[in-house]
């Protein structure tokens, strides 16, 4: 292959079907102690997921499966750990051996909506073939990781995000495929997001205004202060929690009648239902959503007010296992102007994500 086009230079050729798990992919090649290993990914993303192995004397193969294959999975297990796969083999500074790979951790009745995530798995060598974590499963250990492997530059997983909205976005900050840039402005008022709605909406297809991070934890608090006058019941600016573009709760300040209003709504494929609405003064409002296993809890506090509880909706509902296709829920903001662009632009006072047991 040309490197800097990316035209294949060399026929197509066949080296290895796989150990016979569906969906073979992620192929890696490494060369030690005078073999070829083909380690590759199968079973699909889901609870079926597997790393297989193989190897060869010769690039090109033949290939030999790996009579114990697949050489990790957590399938058929009540595992804390599921959909462990696509692997790759790494060799410490202390000579030890890792299998990097990615699992995903179940909530309540086998439902996922926190996304794949990144674990190392210790492995090592018998009769030139990898034994993976003596078991062939991943389990959570809990321990902490050797001072000489840490990087310096790590953050702790129960870290807390504040986002100030002061300079410009950390590379935890996603948007939506290709976005407008103009709608997203960190100058016109010092110290807050100001999000410009276009006319996409979240049920689209497209590039709606919003900015999203990952929900990295069962257990969270999220909080955002939002000054927002919405000009007509088109226009809409707050919180989401998305899995996809069928499926998301919304928390949001909107204009019904003559009045500025505090909505919770869900859609959930071609049901979409307002929970809540809420009449609302002018001015800030901060919103707070609380997850668990099992619920996300929705708030709101005026200035200098009590906090106020607007309703509890279940996270099995944003599951992969329901919702179908992506993995991991996306939380953030948005602005639309729902077929129309927004008139007034929806400004947002930081972003708190704080992790809890």
């Amino acid at each position: 292959m040309d490197i800097r086009t990316g035209k294949r230079l060399s026929d197509i050729k066949l080296i290895w079907k796989g150990s016979g798990g569906s969906y073979v992919e992620g192929p890696h090649i490494y060369n030690r102690n005078g073999w070829y290993y083909l380690l590759t990914a199968e079973g699909g993303t889901a609870y079926g997921h597997m790393v297989a192995i193989a190897r060869s004397k010769n690039i090109w193969g033949p290939y030999e499966s790996n009579p114990k294959n697949p050489i990790l999975t957590n399938r058929m297990s009540y595992a804390s750990l599921q959909g462990t796969g696509h692997a790759d083999m790494i060799q410490a500074n202390d000579s030890s051996w890792w299998l990097v790979h990615l699992a995903f951790r179940p909530a309540i009745d086998g439902i996922h909506f926190i996304g794949r995530e990144t674990c190392l798995t210790p492995m090592r060598w018998h009769n030139d073939w990898p034994i993976v974590n003596d078991s062939g499963q991943a389990v959570i250990l809990n321990k902490t990781i050797p001072s000489n492997y840490k990087p310096s530059t790590i953050k702790p997983f129960s870290t807390t995000v504040n986002t100030n909205f002061d300079t410009s976005f950390s590379m935890e900050w996603v948007y939506l495929r290709n976005p407008d840039s103009s709608n997203y402005d960190i100058h016109l008022r010092k110290g807050w997001l100001a999000l410009r709605g276009n006319a996409f909406h979240l049920n689209d297809i497209d590039n709606p205004t919003c900015i999203l991070r990952r929900q990295q934890h069962f257990n969270f608090t999220a909080t955002t202060t939002i000054d927002f006058s919405p000009n007509t019941s088109n226009e809409e600016a707050g919180m989401t929690l998305l899995m996809d573009n069928r499926f998301h709760y919304d928390f949001y300040v909107t204009q019904s009648g003559q009045n500025t209003v505090l909505e919770l709504r869900y859609t959930l494929d071609s049901l979409e239902h307002v929970y809540k609405s809420i009449p609302l003064p002018k001015g800030n409002v901060t919103l707070i959503v609380k997850g668990d296993k099992r619920n996300y809890q929705f708030y709101y506090q005026l200035p200098y007010g009590k906090l106020v509880f607007v309703g509890t909706l279940n996270t099995r509902f944003l599951g992969t296992e329901v919702s179908g296709g992506y993995n991991g829920v996306m939380i953030g903001l948005y602005a639309t102007g729902k077929g129309i662009s927004a008139t007034a632009p929806a400004f947002f006072d930081e972003f708190t994500y704080v992790p809890s047991n």
